[in-house]
């Protein structure tokens, strides 16, 4: 509605035998301005765009063509590009096809049902309803807040706290007289209870039931990354999540409910410490392909693109209960055409203001095994090397820390850097390897180097772009060979997960030490690590499938505090 040229009126635009058409016709403006509500309808029927204004036709043009249906832009009704409309509009609805004069003078009149399977959208702002209070104000906020703080303490609030927070929304209402406000204080002052922030309290622990009520607690934080929901809440309250086949039952709908996805969202990047792709910012010069987008075409890292390829790893294992040696090495990954390109040697580029999360990724079968699984990844090599060149020794450090669960301890204060940079490698002849063999003949470096070097350097076919290489740029080959554990020797990456694969055990032993210390939200303690090895041993029978060892971490007395019978 509006003005175009020297027409002011009702309008109606849309794509017809492949171009842009439009049709108006002329209104008094002081009849759609009397502040009355008034029905504008406008139909196409492939042969002519008609205008309808309470139920009278006030305009036709005869055009012959398809009405165009593939374009993805946004629909407007009463306003066009920039120009806003100036009124109200109710009672919005979209038929797929050209409504007749008798149609469209039976929704005048407010006929049921007018051309219903025509229709294929609908917008009606619902009427406000005042309702008419049963009981006090009061009471009914009672009620609620009672409920309320049920699921914020994640156990029954005792009458002398009940009494407190009832009491403050008394207060607040009878000096506002505004219920929203008065509920949003009281939900305000429950959020910053210790009670809401701390995980157990002794307070908690006087209340019946309240084991029950804390294991409830613990499922939910360890599956869903939330609080308890209704059903959970109810057999904690009658002390049925004690019994061990409840238990069983509840952690296996909890592994099935669509806020499992929480988990896979924390635990994975937490365990693979894929943040630190946030920090990592290969030099700006030598490596500019790395950055790209946004308004000044360096906006985006690739780092951030990167991360989805293990993280959609890890959630196909969890998905398709797949044993958690794939995380390792898998015949399959997931890949956009933008990282495809990337890992080719070929930088993709995107318009500037790209949307990154229109890049989709696809399911990609794998036969190479230089790829497959969270280890050998784009993400994991960025994260791991420096501006200048790959980190052998954070490389190392890493898969001593997240695959075997083993971390080094840090390098003495007093040991120097090491200087491994092009012009100082190619001066000396040596390679990155060679240079640090010197570096750790010193013996307060050897004992450590000798267990995380090997694990660093089979990693080292990949630059620090996550690309594969065979020699560095210095011209002298890489050199991936190794020996894991003291007794697996491998010549190549590919060897390397050969020997993980060999000692499977320790990786689940690993692996299960790393989930139990998400889902006790703590590091582990000596029994703690004598109980990672006794769900590992649970979960062997199953092959190590994914849910079966997360259900032997929630089953397991060390977290459920359930004594066996």
């Amino acid at each position: 509605i509006g003005r175009t040229a020297d027409t002011w009126g009702l309008w109606l635009g849309a794509g017809i035998a492949g171009q842009y058409e439009e049709f108006g016709a002329p209104v008094d403006r002081k009849l759609l301005g009397d502040g009355e509500w008034h029905h504008v309808a406008g139909t196409f029927d492939g042969k002519k765009i008609t205008l309808y204004l309470d139920g009278k036709q006030i305009g036709r043009k005869a055009l012959v063509g398809k009405l165009e249906m593939q374009s993805t832009g946004e629909m407007a009704v009463g306003a066009h590009g920039n120009e806003p409309f100036h009124g109200g509009l109710d009672d919005i609805r979209i038929f797929r096809s050209g409504l007749d004069r008798t149609q469209i003078e039976n929704l005048v009149a407010k006929a049921q049902d007018v051309a219903k399977e025509e229709m294929v959208g609908s917008w009606r702002t619902p009427e406000e309803v005042i309702p008419t209070l049963q009981e006090p104000i009061e009471k009914i906020a009672h009620q609620r807040i009672d409920k309320f703080l049920l699921k914020a303490f994640r156990s029954p609030a005792d009458k002398k706290t009940l009494n407190l927070y009832a009491g403050y929304f008394d207060k607040q209402y009878k000096e506002t007289g505004d219920f929203t406000r008065s509920m949003k204080d009281v939900v305000s002052a429950a959020l910053a209870s210790p009670r809401f922030i701390c995980v157990h309290n002794e307070i908690d622990e006087a209340s019946p039931n309240q084991k029950s009520f804390n294991l409830a607690t613990r499922l939910a934080l360890f599956l869903w990354s939330s609080i308890p929901d209704n059903e959970l809440l109810e057999l904690a309250e009658g002390g049925k999540l004690q019994d061990s086949a409840v238990l069983d039952k509840q952690v296996d709908r909890m592994l099935n409910h669509l806020r499992v996805k929480n988990f896979c969202d924390s635990f994975a990047p937490q365990w693979l410490k894929l943040n630190n792709v946030v920090s990592a910012s290969p030099d700006f010069k030598t490596h500019r392909e790395y950055y790209f987008g946004g308004d000044d075409k360096i906006s985006y890292k690739r780092g951030m693109h990167m991360m989805l390829e293990p993280l959609l790893n890890f959630e196909t294992v969890f998905i398709e209960d797949r044993p958690i040696m794939e995380l390792v090495d898998s015949d399959f990954t997931y890949r956009s055409h933008l990282l495809s390109e990337w890992y080719q040697g070929r930088a993709a580029t995107y318009p500037i203001n790209v949307n990154l999360r229109n890049i989709n990724f696809t399911r990609t079968p794998l036969e190479d095994r230089r790829y497959g699984g969270v280890i050998t990844n784009g993400a994991v090599m960025v994260m791991t090397s420096g501006p200048f060149r790959s980190l052998p020794i954070t490389r190392g450090s890493w898969v001593s820390s997240v695959i075997f669960n083993d971390p080094p301890q840090p390098p003495p204060d007093d040991v120097p850097d090491l200087r491994a940079d092009d012009e100082t490698l190619k001066k000396e002849g040596l390679t990155v390897r060679q240079k640090l063999k010197q570096h750790s003949s010193n013996i307060q470096c050897a004992s450590c180097h000798q267990k995380i070097d090997p694990l660093g350097f089979v990693l080292e076919n990949y630059d620090l772009l996550g690309r594969w290489r065979e020699d560095y740029r210095t011209g002298l080959k890489v050199d991936a060979s190794g020996k894991l554990f003291g007794k697996h020797e491998f010549k190549d990456v590919v060897g390397f997960k050969d020997a993980v694969l060999a000692e499977k055990e320790v990786f689940a032993k690993a692996f299960i030490g790393h989930l139990l210390s998400y889902a006790l939200g703590r590091e582990l303690t000596l029994a703690d690590r004598i109980a990672a090895g006794e769900i590992a041993d649970a979960s062997k029978k199953d092959h190590y499938r994914m849910r079966s060892v997360i259900k032997n971490v929630a089953i397991h007395p060390i977290f459920s505090q359930l004594t066996k019978s």
